[in-house]
């Protein structure tokens, strides 16, 4: 199933917006929720190092495809594809191809 999440670009849809750490990445707090999603987008060949949050972290990739590896299981996904990091749990990233993905994150605060 694809997700159309084209509706979490548009900033009136947010209560707030957070300013982002790399060109072209976005962040939002998401209404009526303390909850935040993010809209990154990586340089081909990016590679987030291994580490852990406190809280829950649902990634859908927008464009382009991402290995992502989450405590022991390591997966390729792309447009459309979903991955699921809990809290505690280690995880890492390397944007693969020549395309920029890019992904849409949904922070699940405690």
């Amino acid at each position: 199933m694809q997700l159309d999440l084209s509706k979490f670009e548009a900033m009136e849809l947010s209560t707030g917006f957070i300013p982002a750490d790399a060109a072209g990445d976005r962040r939002y707090s998401v209404p009526g929720s303390k909850d935040l999603l993010f809209v990154f987008a990586y340089e081909p060949g990016e590679v987030g190092p291994t580490h852990t949050h406190n809280e829950t972290h649902v990634a859908v990739v927008r464009s382009g495809q991402v290995r992502f590896t989450v405590g022991e299981a390591e997966r390729v996904v792309g447009a459309g594809d979903m991955v699921v990091m809990l809290a505690g749990v280690p995880h890492s990233f390397e944007a693969i191809g020549a395309e920029a993905p890019t992904v849409a994150e949904l922070v699940i605060l405690p």
